[in-house]
């Protein structure tokens, strides 16, 4: 076998080595960042589902909304594209 094809069979190995590497990363990260989802999930619904409100459900600006629950607001959301 020639040094051409002992190359190509190198770099053959390792870019699979390479690929199985990038694979491998990925799912790391999948499954770590599934499990931060899963365990945010879990501790917002604890501590929704235990919590009593003292929201009242009136206006005092006559707006028509609901009045808001102590302590749930989180400020400005962001938003993404248009105008």
């Amino acid at each position: 076998m020639g040094i051409r094809e002992r190359g190509l069979r190198r770099v053959a190995a390792v870019t699979t080595g390479i690929a199985a590497a990038s694979v491998a990363g990925s799912l790391a990260v999948a499954a770590a960042a599934h499990a931060g989802t899963a365990a945010q999930r879990a501790t917002v619904s604890t501590s929704t589902s235990t919590g009593t409100g003292t929201g009242t459900g009136s206006s005092s600006d006559g707006d028509g909304f609901g009045g808001q629950v102590s302590g749930t607001d989180r400020g400005p959301q962001a938003t993404s594209g248009g105008s």
